[in-house]
């Protein structure tokens, strides 16, 4: 796990290769309960089958809002466990989104506790006064916490930084080292990069590595959260394992 202080150090060596985003397997009347022995055996599959270095934890995949506090905790906890007994060297990243500030804050103290190395905070869903709001939130949980921590920019939050926003944030929080950017917008992640070159940037679209943003050090060489193991057609089955190979 990254403290606060050297969390950017950490990023730079840790955050490689392919991350998995993990779904939550529902089960039981009305979809209410969790498939546990389900969750395990996706946990297994990503870390000692496919052999990916890193998972992405109770984020949009994961369908967090269907979930209480309780249920993403153990999610965590459960991916820790079976993940780390594949591989003791897997990087666990868990996103801490949620309504409250202090939903987020609690979660986020938990992932620190529990083990995790990094937390992704979503830009927060409810009204937030753009990206100074969004500023004042990650100071909130930044001086509460002593975690790396990273954005999550994704237009299901209704609202999406601009590289400038996302840039502050990264100046003025020293914890944050990394982004995932979801809005799929790669000149908006250029510039964020242009502006914050030591900010680990993952964009979304796919077409940054045909066009060499890799090679260059424009996004950083991890895919942070993916379903790739969902992936069955050939040729982006093809795909993946080259961007994989490219990101190791």
């Amino acid at each position: 796990m990254a403290t606060a202080a050297d969390a950017r150090i950490w990023a730079r060596g840790a955050l490689r290769g392919i991350g998995d985003s993990l779904y939550t397997p529902f089960c039981g009347t009305d979809g209410d309960d969790i498939d546990w022995d389900a969750y395990r055996a996706l946990v297994h599959y990503c870390v000692a089958d496919l052999g990916h270095p890193m998972l992405w934890c109770t984020s949009g995949i994961a369908e967090f809002w269907s979930l209480t506090l309780d249920e993403r905790k153990r999610l965590l906890e459960v991916a820790i466990e079976v993940g780390r007994s594949a591989d003791p060297d897997v990087v666990v990243q868990a996103c801490t989104a949620a309504m409250a500030a202090k939903d987020c804050l609690e979660l986020t103290l938990h992932a620190q506790q529990a083990g995790a190395d990094i937390v992704y905070i979503q830009t927060p869903m409810m009204e937030a006064h753009g990206g100074e709001g969004v500023l004042r939130f990650f100071r909130y949980i930044a001086a509460r916490t002593d975690i790396a921590l990273g954005m999550f920019n994704s237009p299901s939050s209704g609202y999406v930084l601009t590289p400038a926003e996302g840039a502050r944030i990264y100046d003025e929080v020293p914890a944050v080292c990394a982004t995932k950017e979801g809005a799929f917008r790669p000149q908006s992640s250029r510039l964020l990069h242009e502006l914050a070159p030591d900010l680990m940037v993952w964009e979304c679209d796919k077409t940054v590595y045909r066009a060499g943003w890799l090679r260059d050090g424009i996004v950083c060489p991890a895919q942070l959260g993916t379903a790739g193991y969902f992936v069955r057609d050939s040729a982006a089955q093809n795909l993946f394992r080259v961007l994989g190979s490219d990101l190791e």
